[in-house]
């Protein structure tokens, strides 16, 4: 009785017509809000920064990309070009960067209901926006002036010009050239391209394909002229230097130069990475594994499959490209979470376009598939957030360190020994250990009594016939859970690694203010930091000053050692062309992070005697090494 009452009122609410408009209204609404908050409360970081100022430096004219010693370019041109040319309209300065970023996240949100409505109807648009204003993570780093804000609007609005039946040629011509604008704005995110052309061969026919593939040839390779030859340098590291010696000519020859950055990644870091992205984008990924445990028998038509093939294979593919270029390399192990934010969106719609075919009965092997699926990941989500989160922890610990009990002569008494004394004279585990692995228990053990519940409620007045839907029930249930708590600490809400409790548009504005106060017009400015360069930016607002833009890329762009004309050529520089610029420059900008490291390891001491120290930031947004010490040279 229960299941018919609930599937009463859930089939009198799908049947208001205007209901999926109001819940789409107003989780556009909530998600603006995020949107605004974010762009103001996230700290700035390198990449945030670089994306602007190289962007700024590019589209006045100043630098060109690939120029030779200018700025180090290491994405494609338009991730830079194109906050630069808002820069150049609006003027520089982190406050127009988010502005920016929040016009950006709009159009994608914006793309993202228009296709949900498409593949869904009016409850897959309102889903869609649900599923995507619940999860905070992606929408932290939307909120930044960063390139996966962007691509993710370049690929919704590809997928809304290009996905479903009847589309217009015009459409499919103009998706076919965003899609070849894509590498030139990142390069990993090359993929879709084929995929795209693919799909419009395979779902539009013939011509529709050769119209769009030469649409996307003429962006894709015209986009490649524009900066020919010396963007293929981004290309050649991803070519095996024996096998493509016609390559050389584009691999730099730096000498001797050695990197300061040699990292060698645990195996626990690459886990708990892999796990930080998928809960932080939990949604999504598991959206893709419901519909292939879930797969329809039957398709309301031909298009709708090859849309659900295309969306959840890109995805897929996406995924392991971008899982071996972070947790496969040293390089940037815990770039993983940040970079499934680039097509996360792929995960949402899948479940958008397939969730009203999914299959209900199942078989009994894939029931123990889904089951055992869910606790090895269940597992490792709470593996990583109970190794993340203090507050579990702590109630946990107060618990393992009361006085274990003992079983004696038909009495129960407390021992000397502290429970978590017990577990480690008998097991071998240390209290961070025992703590970490009740915390999992604890977890593991609300969850499955929730799911419980639902499987409970869903087997009353269940006929024998029908157990086989226990499959469809437990990973949908599963899949609904974690939409429901996407913004909690278990997921998506522990996302905080830039989240600042003042408003650093305004800190970083008010640090520009106050430094132009010791800055003249044309004057040589070294800085020598990580990152403030979004600092930077807004005293270009406010000074006609000349920077060294080889140290743009702080200490990924610096080496030890090399042929510093070479170094130089190519955006890196070294402790020679350091003792260089300091000898020219009038005023020296050294951030707090600096001060410890390049002073005491790159010897910089000894080369500041002819400056003094004027004035020092003491902290700029939340990050106590992001103050800053202004010398001015000595009269």
């Amino acid at each position: 009785m229960a299941k018919q009452r609930i599937g009463s009122v859930i089939r009198k609410l799908r049947n208001i017509s205007w209901l999926p408009e109001v819940i789409s209204a107003v989780t556009l609404i909530g998600y603006s809000i995020q949107i605004w908050i974010y762009a103001h409360s996230q700290d700035s970081i390198l990449d945030d920064g670089l994306y602007m100022l190289k962007g700024f430096l590019f589209a006045t004219g100043e630098y060109a990309p690939f120029e030779d010693f200018g700025p180090w370019t290491n994405k494609m041109p338009l991730s830079f070009l194109i906050p630069g040319y808002v820069q150049k309209i609006f003027g520089p300065g982190l406050r127009v960067g988010r502005y920016y970023a929040i016009g950006v996240a709009l159009i994608y949100i914006v793309g993202v209901w228009i296709i949900a409505r498409r593949l869904g109807g009016k409850w897959g648009g309102a889903g869609a926006l649900a599923i995507i204003t619940l999860n905070p993570a992606p929408l932290k780093l939307y909120g930044m002036a960063l390139s996966e804000g962007l691509i993710a609007a370049m690929l919704v609005w590809v997928l809304v010009l290009v996905l479903g039946q009847d589309r217009p040629l015009w459409q499919l011509v103009l998706g076919g050239f965003f899609a070849g604008l894509m590498p030139i704005t990142r390069l990993n995110m090359t993929p879709v391209l084929p995929f795209v052309l693919g799909y419009i061969f395979w779902d539009h026919g013939l011509m529709a394909g050769i119209c769009s593939t030469l649409a996307s040839m003429l962006s894709f390779l015209g986009g490649h002229a524009l900066f020919w030859p010396d963007i293929m340098r981004l290309w050649t590291p991803w070519f095996p230097e024996g096998l493509t010696p016609f390559l050389d000519r584009w691999r730099p020859d730096f000498g001797n130069a050695q990197s300061v950055r040699d990292i060698n990644r645990t195996f626990r870091e690459r886990y708990l990475s892999f796990f930080e992205g998928l809960r932080y984008h939990f949604p999504a990924i598991m959206g893709v594994i419901t519909s292939w445990i879930l797969w329809p028998e039957e398709w309301e038509n031909r298009s709708q499959f090859r849309v659900t093939v295309f969306l959840s294979s890109l995805f897929t593919v996406l995924l392991i490209l971008h899982g071996y270029a972070s947790l496969g390399k040293d390089f940037n192990v815990f770039a993983f979470s940040v970079y499934l934010s680039f097509f996360e969106v792929l995960g949402i719609l899948t479940i958008v376009n397939t969730i009203s075919l999914w299959k209900k009965s199942q078989p009994k092997w894939k029931f123990v598939i889904t089951l055992v699926f869910i606790i090895l990941i269940s597992l490792g989500v709470f593996y990583s957030y109970a190794g993340t989160n203090t507050a579990l922890g702590k109630q946990i610990g107060l618990l393992l360190s009361k006085r274990s009990l003992h079983w004696k002569d038909g009495k129960i008494t407390f021992t000397p020994w502290k429970i978590w004394e017990v577990f480690k004279g008998r097991l071998g585990w240390s209290y961070p250990t025992s703590v970490t692995i009740f915390s999992i228990l604890a977890l593991v053990g609300m969850e499955f009594f929730i799911l419980g519940i639902i499987m409970v409620i869903r087997k009353q007045n269940l006929p024998n016939d029908k157990i086989s839907e226990f499959t469809y029930t437990l990973i949908t249930s599963f899949l609904y859970l974690s939409i429901l708590i996407s913004p909690t600490k278990i997921l998506g809400g522990e996302m905080h690694n830039f989240s600042c409790h003042a408003d650093v548009i305004s800190e970083h504005e008010k640090a520009a203010e106050r430094i132009s106060n010791y800055v003249l017009g044309d004057d040589n400015v070294f800085w020598l930091g990580m990152n403030t360069q979004s600092v930077l930016l807004d005293l270009m607002g406010k000074r006609e000053i000349s920077i060294y833009p080889q140290q743009l890329n702080a200490k990924y762009s610096y080496r030890v050692g090399g042929d510093e004309e070479s170094l130089a050529q190519y955006g890196f520089w070294n402790e020679t062309l350091m003792e260089k610029w300091l000898k020219e420059a009038d005023v020296l900008l050294i951030e707090k992070e600096a001060l410890v490291d390049w002073y005491e390891n790159f010897g910089m001491r000894q080369n500041i005697q002819d400056f003094e120290r004027v004035d020092s930031i003491s902290q700029i947004g939340c990050f106590g090494e992001k103050a800053i010490t202004i010398y001015r040279r000595k009269p």
